[in-house]
């Protein structure tokens, strides 16, 4: 991947997991959250997917 891929990778593996409510704990208020290793390891692999 190049820098601009790459970039939108991490971009779209982010937003899947905003959009399925995966949240770390300064952004959960008040509903369950991740650490941020875990957050960190679910986008890696939606990275990895091609999502």
């Amino acid at each position: 991947l190049d820098a601009g891929d790459a970039a939108t990778a991490i971009e779209n593996a982010i937003n899947r997991a905003l959009e399925e409510g995966v949240r770390t704990g300064d952004l959960a208020r008040g509903t369950a959250a991740v650490s941020t290793d875990e957050m960190g390891d679910i986008i890696a692999r939606y990275v990895a997917e091609g999502v």
